[in-house]
């Protein structure tokens, strides 16, 4: 009897595994900030917008795509501020 010995699926080899790995790119070196590409672990790198708030990378708030722009047409309507990684969050008002 002949055993073969292969590689069974893992992250880093460019292949998103699906309900395992969320991106997997080959490299996986993506860092806060990307919006594509992949992270560490074969998840999808942080970034202001994506709805959960880090403040390891100094973010106060992230309310994902509701977040504030200094384009947002109706800023009148929304107590705003900007946090120091330059995201804009906002409150109802």
């Amino acid at each position: 009897m002949r055993l073969e010995c292969l590689l069974g699926p893992y992250c880093g080899d460019g292949k998103v595994e699906p309900g395992k790995e969320d991106c997997d790119n080959g490299k996986n070196d993506d860092v806060y900030g990307a919006t594509s590409g992949c992270g560490p672990d074969c998840k999808l790198p942080a970034r202001c917008g994506d709805s959960i708030v880090q403040t390891q990378f100094d973010e106060e708030c992230d309310d994902g795509s509701s977040n504030l722009t200094t384009t947002d047409p109706t800023p009148a309507t929304a107590a705003a501020w900007q946090t120091a990684s330059g995201a804009y969050c906002a409150t109802a008002s």
